[in-house]
Formats: structure tokens, C-alpha cells, sequence
């Protein structure tokens, strides 16, 4: 049976780095590999897949034998300059059906359709644009090959696939989400409706069908499609058979574009470090995101947690208590989460035991995978939930705006402090007179011998005594400046005694 995505592709700058991120700190597994015009990672988790490549400086041909090597925008370029997700690879049940409906509805083509024929069995592919810049689609059909992967790749060493000792902590890619230019979504979303048979997804009740959802508080729009998987098949008049496997090769493509005057949002963000439109975020499913989470933190994974405020928002405690969860924990780890209530039903229409209950969304976001602000990942658990936290996203502006209510209190506060009268008063420093007892030395007794932390064992003459004292008196001079000390002895040298000489009259007492 044929899958719906079969990986998804990214082009970085150092494969190493990218590749340890995701198996540390996310316990994905190397599954294959190969080297060529790229040097080349597949990693899986669970249902999901994702092929890391890097570019090389190799000039080896493509020898047709293999799957194409694929680069992001830099395959136009001289060198890979930014870090991208870039390639959505469909499998479909029939490639030239699919590759001829996409061009005819305005995508390029970059590999047009071609079977590749090994001892493992056959796959058909082609390669095309999307209707959203920096993303391709490339088409596969693979159920009847049975190599590792895809032609070219070979499987990794003995012992690589067990480095991760959680293997399947996700269970299938929930969700993809592009960021797109100001006016874009409806253009994208009828391409993908024509081509992909997507159907539109309300991601709220109070959606309006033309401006989809509309969250103000950070600048976005939100847009969603629902990918149902018998497109793929239904030429052939296949259904799937089973339900499990249908849920898992079904997903959602969410479409967010900036709102006009907002150009400190996060998606405004995206489009700049990106270099324009792409693949922002992929939502991957776990059965426990509280166990998922505790595991990837330990490994090193980071995410974004919200503000403390946004647990003590009124009925958060609650939200997380209802759907099973331990409030402390959820703060904890960061974890977010958005109830859907269900309508109330007249008690007349059915039964207590038979009312339904509310939905819970829980999710948390990675912090960017590749250092600027673009591309990130998303965990999330739906326990009955269909939409995409847009309470979250409400919820959390609200905590960002009660924080910095409550750091504006607290600044407040700390400047009101600052100037009242002080707890120690400013005081004068005594005077030279006043010291004058206390710094003075005597020059009776300097014929005799002093200790060695003195002056000389066995002094010769009062002026060799004298000169050793004024040297100690010197040093003592500095040190006190360097202290900041207000009033140091000075040895005068006709008296044989110090008065004092005053650096600065004042200083506060601590």
C-alpha cells in the first residue's frame, strides 16, 4: 500500500551537526546512506523519514542508475548559503498522472518521469516545483522495489541503526506548515486542491472561508488543508483497508502568511532569514508527550518554553488536570496545551452517560534546528483534538503580555526604591586631626633591633631605619588608593611622623 510521504529532505551545511541533532536530542536512526554529488543520511522514527544531505564538491555524474540528487535553491548557485527543508517527497500510485497534473497547473519540471530498474525491483519517479518558492515535490512510486531505501543507497554500518535507544518515540508527521508571502494562501491552496484532491480544514469554528484564521496578537494567518490519502490510489478505485494505517498516511498542510503592518512576527522573521517563502515547521505525533519530552531534554534537544504566567492563567490548571495531566510537570517541560470544547447538547436529545467529551491539543516547539530563525520541529499528542493550538497561540500572547505587565511591576518597584532616602547615610570622612593618633609612628626606639617584618635585623643608623619605614609608608599609600580608602598617612620627613592627606571628602559607609 502505497504511503503518502514518503520523506522529507533537507540541505544543510555541515550533515555531522544535523545528523547528531536529530539522533541525540530528537532519537531518530540512521536507516541508509550514500555519497555522491551529495554525502547523504536517511533518519526514521517511527513512520517518519527524513534524508539530510550536504553538498560535496564531487563533479560525478548522474549515472541514471540511482535517485536523483536533489539540492534546495543552491543547486542554482555556486555554493550552499542557507540551511533548508525543502523537498516533500509524495509516493503515489501513479507518477506520470500526478507529474503531468502539476505541470499542466504550473509547476517546472526538473526530472521528468523515469523508471530506474535494479536487482531489488523497480521505482518510477519524476521531480517538479510547487507552487511555494523553495519547495519541491519529488514523485515516487516504490511498492515494487525492495532495496534499502531508494536505488543508490546502501544501508549503514553494523551497530549504527541501535545508537539511539528510542527508536519510536513518534509516530507519524502530524502536519506540515509553509510560510508563504502576504496574499499567497488562497493560490497555494487551490494548486495543492486541483493537483493533491486536499480538501479545506477549519482549523476553528469561527474560521471565515476567504481570510482563514486570523491571529491578530502575533500577526498571522492561518490556512489548513486536509490531505486525504485515497487521492494517491484512486485511479486504481483502491480504498484503504485499514483504519490505523489510513490515520497514520493522512496529514495536514497548514499554510501561515504575515498580515500587512506586522513586521516583528514570526513568520515576517522566517521569510527574511529564509530568503523567502519555504518549509517552516513539521509537527511530528507522539503517543506521550510528557514521557517523549522528558527523554529528548536528556539528550540535549531544546524547546521553547512559554512564560510562567501562562500556567497560571485562569482554568489552565484545570485544562491540563482534565485531560490527565500533572500541571507541575507540564510546567515544567513546557508543555502547551488547548482544549476544544464540545457543544452543549439538550438533555432532551441524549443521555448523560452518551454527552462527549472535550478535546485536548498538546504541543511544544523546538527551538530553530539550524540557528536562525526558520525551520523548527513540533511535538504534539492530539487526545481527540483536530485543530493546531490556535487557543495556544492566544493563550500564549496573553502569558507574553500578564509577563511583561508583571516585569514592568517589577521595575516599578525597584526604581521607586531606588529612590528613596538611603537605609546608611552619606557621611563625611573624619578628618586629617582625627586620624592623626591612629597613623602616627614614633621614632623613639628605632635604635633598637626589630623583627624581621619590620625594619632591618640590626639597623646601622636612624636615616637607614627611617628610609625603610617612608618605603613601608609608600606601599601602604597605593594600596589604600587602589581600595579607594579616603585618608592615608603620609611620613614627613622633618618630623618623623605622618599627617594625613585626604583624596576625596565623602563616601557612603558599608
Amino acid at each position: 500500500m502505497p504511503g503518502y510521504i514518503h520523506h522529507i529532505q533537507w540541505c544543510v551545511a555541515d550533515l555531522e551537526k544535523s545528523v547528531k541533532t536529530m539522533m541525540d536530542g530528537y532519537q531518530f536512526r540512521v536507516v541508509a546512506t550514500r555519497d555522491g554529488q551529495n554525502q547523504e543520511v536517511v533518519l526514521q522514527s517511527g513512520d517518519i523519514t527524513f534524508m539530510i544531505s550536504q553538498r560535496t564538491a564531487s563533479a560525478q555524474p548522474d549515472s541514471g542508475h540511482c535517485y536523483p540528487w536533489l539540492r534546495c535553491n543552491c543547486r542554482t548557485q555556486t555554493s550552499h548559503e542557507i540551511d533548508s527543508v525543502f523537498n516533500m517527497c509524495l509516493e503515489v500510485g501513479d507518477v506520470d498522472k500526478t507529474f503531468n497534473n502539476m505541470v499542466s497547473n504550473g509547476s517546472e519540471v526538473l526530472h521528468p518521469p523515469r523508471t530506474i530498474t535494479t536487482p531489488d525491483g523497480f521505482i518510477r519517479y519524476s521531480v517538479v516545483t510547487s507552487p511555494c518558492d523553495n519547495v519541491i515535490h519529488s514523485l515516487v512510486n516504490t511498492q515494487s522495489y525492495h532495496g534499502v531505501f531508494l536505488p543508490g543507497f546502501s544501508a549503514p554500518e553494523m551497530g549504527t541503526e541501535e545508537m539511539t535507544t528510542n527508536p519510536d518515540l513518534f509516530t507519524q508527521i502530524d502536519h506540515v506548515a509553509l510560510v508563504v508571502n502576504e496574499g499567497d494562501t488562497g493560490r497555494i491552496l487551490d494548486w495543492y486542491s486541483k493537483c493533491c484532491g486536499m480538501e479545506r480544514f477549519l482549523i476553528s469554528k469561527d474560521e471565515d472561508l476567504e481570510d482563514g484564521t486570523v491571529i491578530k496578537d502575533v500577526g498571522m494567518r492561518l490556512t489548513a488543508g486536509d490531505w486525504i490519502s485515497e487521492w494517491l490510489c484512486r485511479e486504481r478505485g483502491v480504498m484503504w483497508q485499514d483504519d490505523e494505517d489510513h490515520k497514520k498516511r493522512n496529514f495536514k498542510l497548514v499554510i501561515a502568511e504575515p498580515l500587512e503592518n506586522t513586521e516583528d512576527s514570526h513568520v515576517h522573521s522566517f521569510l527574511h532569514e529564509h530568503g523567502g517563502p519555504g518549509l517552516q515547521h513539521i509537527g511530528l505525533s507522539t503517543d506521550n508527550i510528557t514521557k517523549t519530552m522528558q527523554i529528548l531534554t536528556s539528550g540535549g534537544a531544546k524547546f521553547r518554553k512559554p512564560p510562567p504566567t501562562y500556567y497560571t492563567l485562569e482554568g489552565k490548571k484545570e485544562e491540563i488536570e482534565a485531560a490527565g495531566k500533572d500541571p507541575q510537570t507540564f510546567q515544567e517541560l513546557g508543555i502547551l496545551i488547548d482544549t476544544e470544547y464540545k457543544e452543549p447538547k439538550s438533555k432532551f436529545e441524549i443521555f448523560e452517560e452518551d454527552e462527549e467529551e472535550d478535546s485536548f491539543l498538546l504541543q511544544i516547539f523546538s527551538f530553530p534546528v539550524f540557528g536562525p530563525a526558520t525551520f523548527f520541529l513540533e511535538l504534539i499528542q492530539r487526545q481527540g483534538a483536530n485543530g493546531f493550538g490556535g487557543g495556544n497561540i492566544r493563550a500564549l500572547a496573553q502569558s507574553i503580555v500578564e509577563q511583561e505587565k508583571q516585569q514592568q511591576e517589577r521595575v516599578t518597584q525597584t526604581r521607586s526604591k531606588l529612590t528613596r532616602a538611603p537605609s546608611r547615610p552619606i557621611l563625611k570622612t573624619c578628618s586629617n586631626d582625627d586620624f592623626g593618633s591612629m597613623y602616627s609612628f614614633k621614632t623613639k626606639g628605632l635604635n633598637r633591633t626589630e623583627t624581621k617584618h619590620t625594619f632591618d635585623p640590626e639597623p646601622t643608623d636612624l636615616f637607614s631605619s627611617f628610609q625603610r619605614l617612608q618605603m613601608k609608608t609608600e606601599r601602604m599609600t597605593n594600596m589604600i588608593k587602589r581600595n579607594s580608602s579616603m585618608t592615608v598617612c603620609m611620613m614627613d620627613a622633618k618630623q618623623s611622623q605622618c599627617s594625613g592627606h585626604r583624596f576625596d571628602d565623602y563616601t557612603s559607609v558599608k
